[in-house]
């Protein structure tokens, strides 16, 4: 194809953009957050490792999705391939109208860490340029938090008196 996308990103330019959003989005506004709750420094260092593996573990999974899947369209296209069009449409209905209500998009990132599964099973291995390391752990971890963040941003939306309009959001429920 003459017109195909370049591939001019090295692994070490796709860590550092990855280490520059991460570190960027976070940490002029949450060091004081994650201090006040942690109380002590011994769990703020371990809660920002723990903060780090996991990025690093969702990282991981999007490096094989998009090695794997090199088209335009992200979280959108790997969900059409491994769920179909509704789910992506869902997916995209939940992202331009409700803008990432905090359940909803925690869920839909565990999808597309279990996307990673989906598509290893469906599509094998043999066309992969990046392979998740420490599979099946890392996508489990990866998976593991996001369930948790939404749960517990559900739980949060609750004590908020929100659930009703999350809830119903997540499970097709108009409030």
């Amino acid at each position: 194809m003459p017109n195909a996308p370049q591939r001019s990103l090295t692994q070490r330019d796709a860590i550092a953009i990855i280490v520059g959003l991460v570190i960027g989005a976070g940490i002029f506004k949450t060091p004081s957050i994650v201090a006040g709750m942690a109380g002590d420094s011994g769990w703020i260092l371990l809660t920002w490792l723990a903060g780090a593996l996991i990025s690093l573990a969702g990282a991981l999974c999007y490096a094989e999705l998009c090695a794997a899947n090199p088209h335009a369209g992200g979280d959108y296209h790997f969900l059409v391939r491994a769920y179909g069009k509704h789910v992506s449409f869902l997916y995209a209905w939940a992202k331009a109208m409700v803008e990432y209500t905090a359940p909803l998009f925690w869920l839909f990132l565990l999808m597309v860490g279990l996307s990673v599964f989906v598509l290893r099973r469906k599509e094998g291995l043999a066309h992969r340029l990046f392979k998740v390391p420490l599979y099946p752990l890392t996508p489990l971890v990866f998976c593991a938090a996001c369930g948790y963040l939404s749960y517990s941003s559900m739980v949060y939306a609750a004590s908020q008196s929100a659930a009703h309009v999350s809830s119903g959001l997540m499970f097709g429920f108009t409030p």
